[in-house]
């Protein structure tokens, strides 16, 4: 008895697949090039010593913090205003649909 094995190639789209998977591989190659440590990422000093020049005293930082406190109370403020604002508007668009679509006077169903 022989077997006969017969190949069908009916898969539609296989050379765009193929084409997606090579440029899938290549971008990974390209991306392990970035990532990929080389002998100099071990060589010299990488802690550089620096002087802080600017030296703030306490009051000039209790002065910061309160500053940066304001203003995000401030935010704060403002996000709640503008929320608010948009569920009023909502409620009133809602309202208004809802009247429209459920009062209209050209159809009475009790008239009949």
């Amino acid at each position: 008895m022989v077997r006969i094995i017969i190949k069908l190639k009916i898969m539609a789209g296989e050379g765009s697949m193929m084409h997606a998977i090579h440029t899938m591989r290549n971008n990974k190659a390209l991306l392990k090039d970035k990532r990929r440590n080389s002998w100099k990422n071990y060589t010299g000093n990488k802690i550089i010593l620096t002087e802080d020049h600017i030296k703030a005293s306490p009051e000039l930082l209790a002065k910061i913090r309160e500053k940066f406190k304001a203003e995000r109370r401030q935010k704060v403020k403002e996000n709640i205003f503008y929320f608010i604002i948009t569920i009023i508007i909502l409620i009133i668009l809602f309202y208004t649909i809802y009247w429209l679509y459920f009062f209209d006077n050209s159809i009475n169903v009790y008239e009949q």
